[in-house]
């Protein structure tokens, strides 16, 4: 036995004396590129390691025809310019060749020639477009690398992409992308058209269209939303007619940018729209997506109109849905001047009106919104206020499709005001509140914290535990703090966060929302260069593997409860937003 142990012992001593021997350096492993036995490692480790080194040796790859792709794809994660004039050069030969594994050789060299971010290439991509034996990946590539590089000279090839219906509707989402990518600055009425184009799978445009307006943020843009709102796109209003879409579905859809765009120029429209709204001049489901459009520019100067349209007792049951959407706005918001005004219509209690079927009914949707905005933007002050209320139990009819009880929803609100009640101006004591099991709770201390303004101390605050939480409604107030409290420092861990939940179903609304902030504050931060967003795309890369790292066989973050039993949290579907 121990003759065997022995053995063992000098076997590993061996392999151990052999690895240090034999240990390569960055020039073996590019020697080793040559190598077709060692090139799949010597190409890994070449891209690991950004090495330059290497570029002579994968150009003569290319050149010889030797493990084409992945050494074409390698010159790209490179990014030294050196090889882009070999690259066009390889490019114009193989991009008028009609064949698809030529055809996936375009594609690539056009992604790397955008990944290298050389300006020189711009003319070549163009003429890729152009050129009418290039593929649909070849062309997908050259338009998706002309978004890359940022050139303006870009800008009409691709407005046409997205305006000409006979175009692959990939090529044309890479299209919409890239208007935004280079900050074109003509761009708006092609946007705005982009916002109805759809095929028959139900792929469309929308989502691409609505961030490339976010990312240029110009008048042309601000000018053609409202155009395109008013139904003035003629393009639009065509393509919308074709496919039977209703006029009402272009301003929904017009308005929701204006909303995302978060722009003071687009407020007086939608404030115009909002008082069409209140005088019953447009459909309902119009001003209901107004009222949240304005909630999403969240702009101070909506708030006194909003309060004062709260403060309209509804005159029938289809007004209730309008107070919980205005509620949602106004938190959205983040203060408000009227909270004594929203305390009083909830100690009211419920509503007595007719229902559905003309008999008299109680409803509570009034009550419970007002409690809502009072336990969410009000401070201590109103805890025995609303203890009072509560104890009164006028607010108590069940809300038809709800799982949870009025009482319930509402004593889970009070959970808000017994830690103001607890925390007052103490911010340390807010920031333990963030760790709290309760949802209600930690949901009110990220608003807290956000409207402290102190991006200094607590633009950090919420990027730990609470990021993540699953809770939907703490989710949407970590979006309010992205949105009020985001910092260049910051912005890698939400950019994280948003690529890592984009497939996640349970937070879908909120992670695309986040998105749209992202956009927002890259633009005003001037972080939405190529050069800069590829430093966050790598910091956020990074955040995110030591973030999946730290948590890989352990328990998901949790309330301590169900997923429907959430400390008196609302069951799916029941509010859009708390």
């Amino acid at each position: 036995m121990r003759k065997i142990l022995l053995w063992a012992f000098l076997i590993n001593l061996l392999m151990l004396f052999t690895a240090c021997e034999t240990e390569k350096t960055e020039d073996d492993w590019v020697k080793e590129l040559r190598d077709r036995r060692t090139r799949d490692a010597a190409l890994m480790y070449v891209q690991q390691h950004k090495t330059k080194k290497a570029v002579p040796i994968l150009l003569d790859l290319v050149e010889k025809r030797y493990t084409t792709i992945p050494s074409i794809y390698t010159l790209g994660i490179i990014g030294d310019p050196v090889a882009v004039p070999k690259l066009i050069e390889v490019l114009k030969q193989v991009a008028i060749k009609d064949s698809v594994d030529l055809d996936r050789m375009t594609e690539q060299i056009c992604m790397s020639l955008g990944m290298i971010g050389d300006k020189a290439a711009v003319d070549s991509l163009l003429w890729v477009l152009d050129n009418a034996n290039t593929g649909e990946a070849g062309r997908s590539g050259a338009v998706q690398a002309l978004g890359m590089i940022g050139d303006k000279r870009a800008e009409p090839k691709l407005i046409d992409i997205v305006m000409d219906p006979k175009q692959n509707l990939v090529i044309r989402h890479y299209a919409a992308i890239a208007l935004g990518e280079i900050k074109a600055e003509k761009a708006g009425e092609a946007l705005c058209y982009a916002l109805f184009v759809d095929d028959e799978t139900g792929r469309n445009l929308f989502r691409d269209a609505q961030l490339s307006m976010i990312q240029i943020g110009n008048q042309d843009i601000v000018d053609n939303l409202i155009k395109c709102y008013d139904l003035q796109n003629e393009k639009a209003n065509e393509l919308a007619k074709s496919i039977e879409l209703k006029p009402e579905w272009i301003q929904i859809k017009s308005v929701n940018v204006m909303g995302q765009m978060r722009d003071e120029r687009l407020l007086p429209k939608m404030l115009e729209e909002f008082q069409k709204g209140m005088d019953n001049k447009i459909v309902y489901e119009l001003f209901a997506k107004v009222i949240q459009a304005i909630g999403v520019a969240a702009s101070p100067k909506a708030e006194p109109v909003l309060a004062k349209a709260f403060m309209v007792s509804p005159k029938g049951t289809e007004y209730l849905n309008e107070k919980e959407i205005i509620a949602n706005a106004l938190i959205d918001i983040g203060q408000s001047e009227h909270l004594d005004a929203f305390m009083s219509i909830a100690e009211k209690g419920d509503l007595n009106m007719k229902n559905a079927y003309g008999k008299p009914d109680s409803f509570a949707q009034y009550c419970l919104a007002a409690a809502n905005v009072v336990t969410m933007l009000g401070d201590a002050s109103y805890v025995d206020r609303y203890k009072k209320f509560l104890d009164s139990g006028k607010c108590k009819a069940q809300i038809f499709g709800w799982k949870e009880t009025t009482p319930n929803m509402l004593a889970s609100f009070a959970k808000r005001l017994d830690a103001a009640a607890e925390c007052k101006d103490d911010m340390n004591c807010w920031l333990g509140k963030l760790k709290s099991n309760d949802w209600a709770v930690r949901q009110k201390a990220v608003y807290v914290l956000a409207n402290t303004g102190d991006k200094e101390k607590y633009a950090k605050a919420v990027l730990d535990d609470t990021m993540y939480f699953p809770n939907e409604y703490v989710r949407d107030a970590v979006l309010y703090f992205a949105w009020k409290m985001a910092t260049p420092e910051t912005i890698p861990y939400y950019y994280s966060l948003w690529q890592d939940q984009k497939l996640n179903k349970e937070f879908q609304k909120v992670t695309e929302n986040l998105g749209y902030v992202l956009a927002w504050h890259m633009r005003e931060m001037g972080l939405d260069t190529p050069e800069k967003k590829k430093e966050i795309e790598q910091k956020a890369a990074e955040i995110s593997a030591a973030h999946k790292a730290s948590t890989k066989g352990a328990a998901a973050p949790s309330d301590g409860t169900k997923k429907d039993e959430q400390a008196g949290a609302p069951a799916e579907g029941e509010w859009e937003k708390i």
